[in-house]
């Protein structure tokens, strides 16, 4: 039994370093990128045989070639702030969903992980203090540490940033655009709508989170696609999502 314990400690402190290193690497790509997309946004605004569309988010702005403007023209903080941003978003998409919607699905488990511990400490200390026969080490409130699930942060950050952002800013920007063409009607906007609850959400947004957590997890593929369909039946998950993918 002690052994058992510590080979599963010891394979969650394995998925914790391997989480760390790959949030460094996240806010590393994060501090690095605005440089390189000031760089080229500079070089979008001082090039002028780049193509219109890609000038058009600075038309107003002008970077001075003597490397100092006059004040009426300055760039200021802010301005290269949103230049900076703004040109990284449209040069590099991909990296650009992967980081937003990785982290923001991240923070988003960390933050519901944490009000879960936090109301289980809740109820911990209140049984504590109805119960007195017992003694203060059998009813020690369990830290939000020892309560944080890794893989399943981790499942969240791959399925945010692969999915979520590359595959969605592929889809929604490359290929509806194809398939629906550009014009905005009443047509296209509830054939994308059908699409996404009948085609994407039962069949490719919620099985691809349960095969993601059968890879972190290290449980077989099919038994996640099992539970899928168990929840599709008695859980009704399908139901849950309308509201998000009809947006």
């Amino acid at each position: 039994m002690v052994a058992e314990v510590k080979r599963i400690r010891s394979s969650d402190v394995s998925f914790l370093r391997a989480e760390i290193l790959f949030v460094i690497f996240i806010a590393l790509a994060s501090s690095y990128t605005p440089v390189v997309a000031f760089a080229r946004a500079s070089r979008v605004l001082s090039n002028k045989s780049v193509n219109p569309s890609r000038r058009r988010f600075v038309t107003e702005i002008q970077i001075p070639r003597g490397g100092v403007s006059p004040p009426s023209t300055r760039l200021n903080f802010a301005s290269v702030a949103v230049a900076s941003i703004d040109a990284f978003f449209r040069t590099a998409p991909y990296t650009a969903a992967f980081i937003t919607c990785g982290v923001q699905s991240s923070a988003a488990d960390l933050l519901a992980q944490f009000n879960a511990a936090r109301q289980t400490q809740n109820n911990t200390s209140s049984n504590n203090d109805s119960s007195r026969e017992t003694t203060p080490a059998a009813h020690r409130t369990p830290s939000f540490r020892s309560m944080f699930d890794i893989k399943r942060n981790l499942s969240f950050l791959i399925y945010g940033g692969f999915y979520l952002g590359c595959a969605f800013e592929w889809l929604y920007n490359n290929a509806y655009p194809r398939l629906f063409g550009d014009t905005i009607n009443v047509q296209t906007v509830l054939g994308k709508v059908l699409i996404d609850l009948l085609i994407l959400a039962p069949l490719v947004t919620l099985p691809i989170s349960y095969v993601i957590r059968a890879i972190i997890y290290r449980t077989p593929i099919r038994q996640e696609l099992l539970s899928y369909w168990k929840d599709v039946k008695h859980q009704h998950v399908l139901s849950k999502i309308v509201p998000c993918t009809s947006q």
